[in-house]
């Protein structure tokens, strides 16, 4: 993602910035728990990205079927 635009400075774009900036580490996290063979922490990794996608998710599906 770009910081050099300014276009962050619009609400939505800086929250999906911060939500993309937030599963990108969680994906670290799930990255290492498989490395390691740690497959509960790969489950909850998985739960708090669904998380934090699962809002996003559902704003795209309700504008998908007002069209």
């Amino acid at each position: 993602m770009c910081e050099y635009c300014g276009c962050q400075s619009v609400t939505a774009i800086d929250e999906l910035t911060r939500e993309h900036d937030m599963v990108v580490n969680m994906i670290g996290d799930v990255r290492a728990a498989h490395t390691a063979g740690d497959v509960a922490t790969m489950a909850e990794s998985a739960r708090r990205i669904a998380a934090v996608l699962g809002p996003q998710t559902e704003s795209k599906t309700v504008s998908s079927r007002q069209r």
